[in-house]
């Protein structure tokens, strides 16, 4: 298994990977996300994939004096936690 981590600015994200990313938070949250990410602003986003499949999420806004906002939105598959870094799979 291989963990791997993307940062990507929310504009350069694709469909597939944004539709990937709203499965997650609806299954991690339990709640449904499929209209997610359509009125935020810009920002960054950090995902995590174990073999190519996204298990984990985070984000961060751009707010309006020009900062970021601390990282939210931090979903993992229930099923791919791990307690700490060093129980994750080199």
């Amino acid at each position: 298994m291989v963990l791997a981590l993307e940062v990507i600015d929310s504009n350069m994200i694709a469909a597939s990977t944004l539709q990937a990313i709203r499965d997650l938070c609806s299954e991690a949250y339990r709640e449904d996300f499929s209209h997610a990410f359509e009125l935020l602003g810009p920002g960054v986003h950090v995902i995590g994939r174990l073999d190519e499949e996204i298990v984990s999420h985070g984000s961060s806004r751009l707010a309006d004096a020009g900062a970021f906002t601390p990282l939210t939105s931090k979903p993992s598959r229930p099923d791919r936690r791990f307690s700490d870094a060093a129980s994750a799979p080199a």
